[in-house]
């Protein structure tokens, strides 16, 4: 776990997490499963005072696996570039399975639906979390799975009507390649 800083105000809230049930542990030979605990907790890592970003080093059927979770600036959005391609990029790999809050789309006319709006839609961020994911072959395995078929993880209430978007998303390596 990875919290926000007290720090950041009265209002701060929030974190990354990265939860692996017991039985889901992989040991590793001659390990007990305590050891295998001590081993995955010993690898985590986190973004220095933000919360934002927490990983450890799992294995996935014999693949050495980094899992990442990360939770990406909403407000103000400009911060998002910055955030993926110099704090992010510092945690993912290859081999990374990533689960990611991105508050930013990767195709606004397929994963946003929303009333029309005099505003456009702050999607800072995209392409830089785009060309990192790109960068390391990962694959957004939800848009692998459904195509075109719209799929949105999160509906918020706006001054025009809700707004549907999938700015929830994970990113798995080729284990095959």
């Amino acid at each position: 776990i990875s919290y926000v800083p007290v720090a950041d105000g009265p209002d701060a809230r929030g974190g990354t997490l990265i939860a692996i049930p017991y039985d889901s542990i992989e040991l590793a030979q001659g390990e007990t499963r305590d050891d295998a605990i001590d081993r995955i907790r010993l690898s985590a890592r986190e973004s220095p005072r933000t919360g934002r970003v927490i990983s450890a080093e799992v294995s996935i059927e014999g693949h050495p696996i980094r899992a990442v979770s990360c939770y990406a600036h909403c407000t103000p959005s400009r911060l998002r570039p910055p955030f993926f391609e110099k704090i992010l990029s510092r945690f993912v790999n290859h081999r990374t399975v990533l689960g990611i809050d991105a508050n930013c789309v990767p195709d606004i006319l397929l994963d946003v639906k929303r009333a029309p709006s005099a505003t456009a839609y702050a999607n800072h961020g995209a392409s830089e979390l785009t060309a990192l994911t790109m960068k390391y072959g990962l694959a957004d395995i939800a848009r692998e799975s459904l195509g075109p078929d719209p799929f949105f993880t999160s509906h918020h209430s706006t001054a025009n009507g809700i707004c549907h978007t999938r700015i929830d998303r994970i990113y798995t390596p080729n284990l095959t390649a």
